[in-house]
């Protein structure tokens, strides 16, 4: 606490004003990145001129948000705050799932993903394999996120989940996803 008042140009006791110990500012730091990136997920719904862009940007999205924390701040997180970590992870991988979720039930509707699947089991399996590409940077190491990696994951991907007419809405998306991964 002394750290953090110092480096945020108060006194420890400004602090405790707004927290009453670590436990709870370490909660608040997640809760806030938690609605950045429900935000930021939104956002992309909106920014996408369809599902299969919008699916492509959210893969992009989660795989980049979760090589961007570092292992030891898990480490520590789960270490020191098992609670807490275990709290906030339920709440991203319920967040992430939800919108690749909403996003597959839209598609189905707009005939751009297929009928007979059960989006629930597909999300499920979607999201469990993104947060396993985090893990096989042990054994592929940078190769595991590059964008070549996560392009041929997303493509696999969609291309289980399209109808025909899904199909050229994804032949279109191609170039311009690998564009917006090399960004």
């Amino acid at each position: 606490m002394d750290d953090i008042s110092g480096k945020a140009g108060i006194s420890k006791k400004t602090l405790y004003q707004f927290v009453a110990d670590k436990n709870e500012l370490v909660a608040e730091i997640i809760k806030n990145q938690y609605f950045i990136t429900k935000n930021k997920l939104e956002a992309l719904t909106v920014q996408s001129s369809d599902r299969i862009e919008e699916l492509m940007r959210i893969n992009v999205f989660i795989m980049q948000f979760l090589q961007a924390i570092s292992p030891v701040a898990i480490y520590d997180l789960n270490k020191y705050y098992p609670e807490i970590y275990a709290q906030s992870a339920e709440q991203f991988r319920n967040l992430f799932s939800g919108s690749i979720l909403a996003n597959i039930k839209t598609g189905k509707q707009e005939g751009i993903y297929r009928n007979d699947i059960n989006e629930e089991v597909i999300t499920r399996l979607h999201v469990e394999r993104i947060g396993q590409l985090q893990e096989a940077k042990a054994f592929w190491g940078v190769e595991a996120s590059s964008a070549q990696v996560i392009k041929e994951m997303t493509t696999y991907y969609i291309r289980g989940l399209i109808t025909e007419k899904g199909e050229q809405l994804l032949n279109t998306h191609i170039l311009e996803f690998t564009n917006y991964l090399i960004k």
